[in-house]
């Protein structure tokens, strides 16, 4: 009996250490809502009706002295309030009316790249037709007479494009400003001419104005005839890509025509033959017809009597009107 007797004084000793063992596990959350639901049937409907709130102790409180947080037990602390209900209402409501705006700002940013792309694809457009018609306008005055119908309309095409802001309206001025040193088909201003040539071509580095310039400084117009610094401009335009193909063909005949006459340098056949070949490439009929007189006369090549024939004849037929003649000279014509 004794020992049945001390068999149940441990059950109860056990029962009792298990159940202090489950009150001190029940979460301080629970704790904290029975508080509050004997609180709220206290209080009745007027404060349910203003919905106080616990915060369990496991948010935490902000100690004032530190960065971390540390657990309360004053349960008052953990009350929310109208006051705090409504500042959390107030700063949900702006953070609404920030996300709106930054919403509009950004359909409106996107409204204006939209617009901006159109109209830098307007002008674009608008560009091309300008770069298309200035070309047209050279291509006619490589051909036509000076004091022409062709001539005066090419002329007054490339004045109109002048003020234009676009890189047309400054290959425009240059292409102007040549034809103020040539003195064909505008009246001749050499000086006025060069002048804004130079400005093209050493501080905008077109290319277009490069390759005038050197013209100007290898034959003296409007300045001191210059053939080494004209060899530089004529290398130099080469080096960068140009709106208008001329332009390089015009650059490696020059050189071509330098490096044979040995002008500002030591005469060079084969480099001369090079530069004719390439212009010839890109379709300067000038530089078909040197090869094709240096071909027949055997000069810096194997002379080739047959081939150099059939090359003058269909450069007789040529447009351009000086290459044309030439090569019917060149057939004894």
């Amino acid at each position: 009996m004794a020992g049945y007797a001390d068999g149940m004084h441990s059950s109860r000793l056990t029962g009792i250490v298990l159940h202090v063992l489950l009150l001190s596990t029940v979460p301080v959350s629970a704790v904290h809502a029975q508080a509050t639901a004997a609180e709220i049937s206290e209080e009745g409907i007027e404060d349910s009706r203003r919905k106080r709130l616990v915060i369990e102790k496991d948010l935490r409180v902000r100690t004032p002295d530190s960065r971390t947080y540390a657990p309360t037990t004053d349960l008052s602390a953990n009350y929310v309030t109208e006051e705090d209900l409504e500042e959390e209402r107030r700063q949900l409501a702006q953070q609404r009316v920030d996300a709106l705006e930054r919403q509009a700002l950004a359909e409106e940013r996107e409204r204006q790249r939209i617009k901006d792309n159109e109209r830098a694809r307007i002008a674009n457009i608008e560009e091309e037709k300008c770069r298309q018609s200035l070309l047209g306008a050279l291509r006619t005055l490589e051909m036509a007479a000076p004091g022409s119908a062709g001539s005066r309309d090419a002329v007054d095409t490339i004045a109109a494009m002048r003020p234009s802001k676009w890189a047309t309206g400054f290959n425009a001025r240059m292409a102007h400003a040549w034809l103020q040193v040539e003195g064909v088909h505008v009246p001749a201003d050499a000086a006025e001419g060069f002048t804004i040539l130079k400005e093209g071509a050493e501080q905008v580095h077109a290319p277009s104005a490069m390759v005038r310039y050197a013209h100007c400084l290898g034959r003296g117009l409007g300045c001191a005839r210059d053939v080494t610094r004209a060899r530089l401009f004529y290398r130099a335009s080469l080096a960068r890509d140009s709106d208008f193909e001329g332009d390089r063909r015009v650059a490696m005949r020059r050189l071509a025509e330098m490096d044979e006459a040995g002008e500002g340098a030591r005469a060079d056949l084969l480099e001369a033959i090079r530069w004719y070949t390439s212009a010839s490439a890109l379709g300067d009929a000038r530089s078909q017809l040197r090869l094709a007189i240096m071909r027949r006369d055997g000069v810096g090549m194997a002379a080739d009597s047959d081939a150099a024939t059939t090359a003058l004849e269909m450069l007789a037929t040529n447009a351009d009107p000086v290459v044309a003649t030439e090569a019917a000279a060149a057939l004894g014509r």
